[in-house]
């Protein structure tokens, strides 16, 4: 990376998960401010962890590369632990009546 910002003589812009840009061009496009969208993950830093600091909600499901415990690695609590996505979808829609 640091080669080709040289080669290239400009800096170089990261905009994969955890990046607040990465975030934050996704909620961009939604056409949405940062607390109307919900990241819904199975990795607690780089999705879970990512979004809450762009300032989204964020979800940690319990699926693909979630490992016990995980959700002790969040430094600010997410919107939820849940088995997978369907029981983060009906825990939501339970919720609104």
């Amino acid at each position: 990376m640091r080669a080709l910002e040289y080669a290239a003589d400009t800096e170089a812009v990261v905009l994969g998960k955890p990046a607040k840009a990465f975030f934050h061009s996704a909620v961009d496009a939604l056409g949405c401010t940062p607390a109307e969208v919900v990241m819904v993950g199975d990795d607690a830093i780089s999705d879970v962890q990512g979004a809450l600091d762009a300032g989204l909600q964020a979800v940690l499901v319990k699926t693909g590369k979630y490992r016990e415990s995980d959700e002790a690695r969040i430094g600010r609590d997410a919107a939820g632990l849940f088995e997978d996505f369907p029981a983060w979808v009906e825990a939501l829609l339970d919720s609104r009546g």
